[in-house]
């Protein structure tokens, strides 16, 4: 009966001492930075299409034309080979249907599409023109980017982390309190890439521009504006309170 008595003490006393110990106090901080960067990368879409009732014609034809497009591009514009790639190729037969309903054959069409990656701006137009001149039947999806978006983390997670600390210093202060060392540190970075941007959180102008064969790039009332990218970066940091 004594020791369990004594057991039963030893027990409470612990508890007690567990009860009293400071439970630490903390402040949670989230803050967002965004920093403006000029984009370095402009990408287009150049498609070729060809029509005709002999499919070895049509297939031929687009060919030719999207040879001479690739020509150009490398040769005349000095683009490198890894910024040229093709995003599609289709063949299709045609049919039209008439007043009573029947389909007649029209013929095979063909389309190939080409995406382009341009660095130096002051050539955008002038590539436009000589595609066009080339055989181009439309070019679409002008969009202005960056090549290396991970370059420019640094300098938004620098931002955010020195607006977090100063938040807190700022309500530490406000409280009476002393801020100390963070305990934990958390953050979601931009995404990694930046080319479907209609829905990824970034924004960039894109021309939006489409020009159809038979047209020169001069003849175009549009005026190509690579505007700025906003990169944002969030941090969350848990600061110990002494």
């Amino acid at each position: 009966m004594k020791k369990t008595l004594i057991a039963a003490l030893v027990i409470l006393l612990a508890l007690t001492s567990l009860t009293a110990q400071p439970q630490t106090r903390t402040l949670s901080i989230k803050e967002t930075a965004e920093i403006s960067v000029s984009p370095d990368l402009c990408i287009m879409t150049i498609l070729v299409e060809t029509t005709n009732k002999d499919r070895n014609e049509a297939y031929n034809e687009n060919k030719d034309i999207m040879s001479r497009i690739i020509t150009v591009l490398k040769d005349d514009s000095e683009i490198e080979a890894k910024d040229i790639q093709t995003t599609h190729f289709t063949a299709k037969p045609i049919y039209r249907r008439t007043v009573l309903g029947k389909h007649v054959f029209e013929g095979y069409n063909i389309s190939t599409g080409l995406k382009v990656k341009i660095r130096n701006f002051t050539k955008i137009l002038p590539i436009m023109d000589a595609v066009i001149q080339a055989g181009a039947t439309k070019i679409t999806n002008v969009t202005f980017t960056l090549d290396e978006p991970k370059k420019y983390e640094a300098r938004a997670r620098e931002k955010a982390m020195k607006a977090a600390e100063a938040k807190a210093l700022q309500i530490a202060k406000l409280s009476g309190v002393k801020l100390g060392k963070p305990i934990s540190v958390s953050e979601f970075p931009p995404p990694q890439s930046f080319e479907a941007q209609q829905y990824r959180r970034v924004v960039a102008m894109a021309a939006g521009l489409q020009i159809q064969g038979g047209r020169t790039a001069e003849s175009v009332p549009v005026a190509l504006e690579p505007g700025e990218i906003n990169l944002s970066y969030t941090v969350y940091i848990t600061y110990e309170l002494e």
